[in-house]
């Protein structure tokens, strides 16, 4: 699928994690906005949130890729990408530093000029709330720096990094 949107929707660290209602908004707001496939990659064990994230969209546009590549193949999905999207992980830092276009939702738990990922195409979204850094690895705020970024925000910054990448 050239001309596709990758989604790395799951970390190993929930608290980094931009909640999984927002992704589906997401793909949502992007099906309608652009017509570039969206490929959602992860790891085995989020396969099955894989699957409860894509199971409303049409499987023509929409596909889970978490479990099925290795990781050298899951870096050529990411380089033919248009743009790649995800929370503070492995995946926006490996994108970024290939030069992809590469939106990162970062949350407060940590300090964004020190942990955010690197490139001349990389772009970061995040909510500064009185909390943060909180370097904690639960919240008893219910994440409010990752919840309080809509979906449609994420989608405004995708649009303008495809304008302003040629995408």
């Amino acid at each position: 699928m050239p001309g596709s949107i990758v989604l790395a929707p799951f970390s190993n660290k929930n608290i980094v994690d931009w909640p999984a209602a927002h992704y589906g908004e997401l793909i949502a707001l992007c099906l309608q906005r652009f017509d570039l496939a969206i490929r959602v990659i992860g790891t085995i064990d989020q396969r099955q949130m894989g699957n409860a994230l894509v199971r409303p969209y049409p499987s023509a546009r929409v596909e889970n890729l978490c479990g099925l590549l290795p990781w050298q193949r899951t870096l050529r999905v990411i380089a033919e990408s248009r743009v790649t999207i995800g929370n503070n992980s492995g995946v926006p830092h490996a994108a970024a530093r290939m030069g992809v276009p590469t939106v990162c939702i970062f949350g407060g738990s940590q300090i964004e000029t020190e942990w955010m990922p690197r490139g001349p195409k990389a772009y970061m979204l995040t909510r500064h709330v009185v909390c943060s850094p909180c370097w904690n690895a639960q919240c008893r705020f219910g994440k409010r720096c990752l919840t309080e970024i809509s979906a449609a925000t994420v989608v405004e910054m995708v649009t303008r990094v495809l304008e302003q990448t040629g995408g």
